[in-house]
């Protein structure tokens, strides 16, 4: 799918992506190349997993195959200097044989869903390839969706290698525990109260589509403020490669 892909070219691609809120319609795979400029992106980035097992559930209801396993992941980028907002990367992601309750009643996604979806490892190399020089990776708990939803995941599965380490070694900003949002907040708030805060509508909310691109929009508010979001505090933030 990514021959001829390079780092001289920034790809778009949308794959068996929910509409509506639904995810019984689709939107053919594409991909839409378009020349890329050297301009640092804000890649604002969303997960959603089979989730949690509850406090004392029984086994039927464990999320396998085992906790936390994604099922769909969004990117939306977010131009360092315009702030403009553009729809990079939707896709299912196979793989999760349980959902936990809260998923299956708080989500669109349903079990059938998943079996048109694309492999985690592919999905890595996907994420991989739009990641350019002086990108920064930006998710609303990046604690979660980097070193849980992606390190500790590609860990359970035995994956390694180049895409694995790219992602986890880019910049990365979390809006969750930034210093900005412990001044303004008091404390870590959801992704709901920062769309408040930064008037930004949050439609279909754990919907990783939905919620990747509030959170850009979000960034993209506190661009044009002046607030937040700056390249030298992302870099600070960074932790590395997880273990």
């Amino acid at each position: 799918m990514f021959s001829g892909v390079d780092t001289i070219a920034r790809t778009t691609i949308y794959y068996n992506t929910p509409f509506s809120h639904s995810c019984n319609e689709r939107q053919k795979a594409k991909i839409i190349v378009a020349p890329y400029k050297g301009e640092m992106k804000y890649m604002c980035l969303d997960f959603e997993t089979n989730g949690f097992p509850t406090k004392n559930a029984p086994r039927n209801e464990w999320p396998l195959p085992f906790h936390s396993y994604p099922v769909q992941v969004s990117i939306h980028s977010v131009d360092g200097d315009t702030g403009e907002v553009e729809e990079v990367y939707s896709t299912l992601i196979k793989g999760a044989t349980q959902l936990a309750p809260w998923t299956i009643q708080n989500t669109p996604i349903k079990l059938s869903d998943l079996v048109d979806g694309k492999p985690f490892r592919e999905v890595l190399e996907d994420m991989a390839t739009l990641i350019q020089p002086g990108d920064v990776l930006v998710a609303h708990n990046a604690q979660f969706d980097l070193n849980t939803a992606v390190a500790r995941t590609a860990g359970r599965l035995g994956i390694q290698g180049g895409a694995v380490q790219k992602i986890l070694e880019a910049p990365r900003f979390c809006t969750y525990q930034c210093a900005y949002s412990k001044i303004v907040f008091g404390k870590r708030v959801n992704l709901q109260k920062l769309c408040d805060h930064f008037e930004v509508t949050l439609n279909n909310a754990h919907d990783a589509r939905a919620d990747s691109k509030a959170l850009a929009e979000c960034v993209s508010e506190a661009i044009r403020r002046g607030v937040m979001i700056a390249t030298q505090n992302a870099i600070a933030e960074q932790s590395g490669t997880p273990t």
